[in-house]
Order: structure tokens, then C-alpha cells, then sequence
């Protein structure tokens, strides 16, 4: 009895599985490029923030957005008086957040949940779902302020005549200065504090303390390692 010799697989069915074969794994490798690349391509998203005729945007009023991109603070005036507002990207409407009346300069904390601001001589911070807001330290004057993962707060204020930045724990605490003395002959403002990605330098705009326009500033950085400023 002869047994007969298993069949080879065709040329064609061998060429059919390695095209299979290939055609998977570059379905995986474009989904893992998709995985670790589209987030630095997000779509650009619009929004549009309705009013009423009780709801004015104020004058000098300041956005800010969460750091997960979720909600926006802004500073409007409804029946006369400035409080912040906050709209999630979910929602149709704003609501204003309790305790906030007078703020102005919103700034978010990094895990999103609390917004600090300034009103009524105060540096201030507030949940964002409301609630009586925590006093964190009395200023002359405040421009700006930036929130760590470390929980600590810089930002701009000014004594005796003279502008600077500064940190306080998000906690509350004393002031610390953190730039150097300013040249009486040639005072600036130090505004806009932001704390860069690792946390080892702070950028901020200087601009001389007589000008009114915005052009004559510039863009400046402090290193915390060696106190240089470029």
C-alpha cells in the first residue's frame, strides 16, 4: 500500500500568507504611530462662549484653560460686578464660580480642580466646583501668576514702587522673593510668570514701568539653578 505525499502549498497561497503577514503588521506598527504621534496633532477645536444681555465680557479680562483642555476660566461682569466664569468644552453655558467676585488674572492649579486669582488686595483660590474661596496672602499689586506640580505659586507683585516675582506655597505661607533688586534708574515691571516644562526656569514679560505699549516689552527667562537671566 502506497501513502501519497502531503501537497506543498502553492506559490500563490504562499504568497498570500506573507502578504497577510505583512499587511498586519503594518496595520500594528501605523496604530502604535498613531498611538505616540496624534497627540501632537490634536485637531484644531473652536468654541463659542454665548452671552445674554446681563453677561459683558470685562475689560481687562483674562482666559485660562485647565491643563487637560477640559474647561476655560474667564473673567467677565455680570449685572456690574467682575467675577470669574467657568465653561467646560461639555457644556453649552457658564457658570459663574462662587467667591469670585472681583477676581481677575485666573490661573489654574496643575491638576485642574482649583483656580487662584486676585481680587480686593488678595491672592486668592477658589474649587472650581465653588464654595467659600481660601485667602493665600495680601499684595500691593498682582499681575500674573503661574501654579507648579510641587504646589508652589510664583508670581508678579509689587512693593515699595518696585515690581518683582515671587513664590508662596499653594497652601498659604510668606512670601519669598525670587528675582534680584531692580536698577532704580530704570524701573520694570516683571509680568506674566510662567514656570517651564521641569520646573528649572521661569519666563516672564519686562517691560519698563513708564511705557504704555505693549511692543516695548520683552520676552525674558530666569534660570533657578544659577540665577542667570537670559
Amino acid at each position: 500500500m502506497s501513502t501519497a505525499e502531503p501537497k506543498k502549498p502553492s506559490r500563490f497561497k504562499r504568497a498570500l500568507k506573507w502578504t497577510f503577514a505583512a499587511l498586519f503588521l503594518l496595520a500594528a506598527g501605523f496604530s502604535v504611530w498613531r498611538f505616540w504621534i496624534s497627540p501632537l496633532q490634536a485637531p484644531v477645536r473652536r468654541l463659542v462662549i454665548n452671552t445674554d444681555e446681563n453677561l459683558i465680557f470685562w475689560q481687562n479680562s483674562a482666559v485660562t484653560i485647565s491643563p487637560d483642555g477640559k474647561n476655560i476660566v474667564y473673567v467677565s461682569q455680570q449685572n456690574g460686578e467682575p467675577k470669574l466664569f467657568l465653561r467646560s468644552l461639555e457644556k453649552f453655558e457658564s457658570t459663574p464660580i462662587q467667591g469670585t467676585e472681583n477676581g481677575n488674572s485666573p490661573f489654574f492649579s496643575p491638576d485642574g480642580q482649583w483656580i487662584g486669582f486676585y481680587a480686593d488686595g488678595k491672592l486668592k483660590k477658589a474649587s472650581i466646583f465653588g464654595g467659600v474661596p481660601t485667602k493665600l496672602l495680601e499684595l500691593e499689586a498682582f499681575l500674573g501668576a503661574s501654579w507648579t506640580q510641587k504646589d508652589t505659586i510664583y508670581f508678579s507683585t509689587r512693593s515699595n514702587g518696585n515690581w518683582f516675582l515671587a513664590k508662596i506655597s499653594a497652601n498659604g505661607g510668606t512670601l519669598q522673593p525670587v528675582t534680584l533688586t531692580q536698577n532704580p534708574l530704570e524701573p520694570r515691571k516683571v509680568c506674566w510668570p510662567q514656570v517651564l516644562p521641569g520646573g528649572e526656569a521661569i519666563l516672564f514679560t519686562s517691560i519698563a514701568e513708564a511705557s504704555s505699549n505693549p511692543d516695548e516689552g520683552q520676552i525674558e527667562v530666569l534660570s533657578f539653578r544659577d540665577r542667570r537671566k537670559t
